[in-house]
């Protein structure tokens, strides 16, 4: 993945899947913002190693992509 502000390549410095309960920083806000959608996700802690930004990825299985994004019923 490339970083959003000088578009070198990150690193992952942490990685919590939907289930863990201890998360870090900002897990609690992408629960809350894909929960309606999908149980099964990951969520990643990536930093540039030259801008030394730090940012969030939520990542899905590629089956809940191809389903299309509605809500669940």
């Amino acid at each position: 993945m490339r970083c959003v502000t000088c578009d070198h390549r990150t690193k992952v410095v942490d990685s919590r899947p939907s289930n863990t309960s201890s998360g870090f920083k900002g897990q609690r806000w992408i629960r809350n913002l894909v929960s309606w959608y999908t149980q099964d996700w990951v969520c990643r802690r990536r930093q540039c190693p030259n801008c030394k930004k730090v940012f969030l990825t939520v990542e899905l299985p590629m089956e809940d992509l191809e389903k299309g994004w509605s809500p669940k019923d």
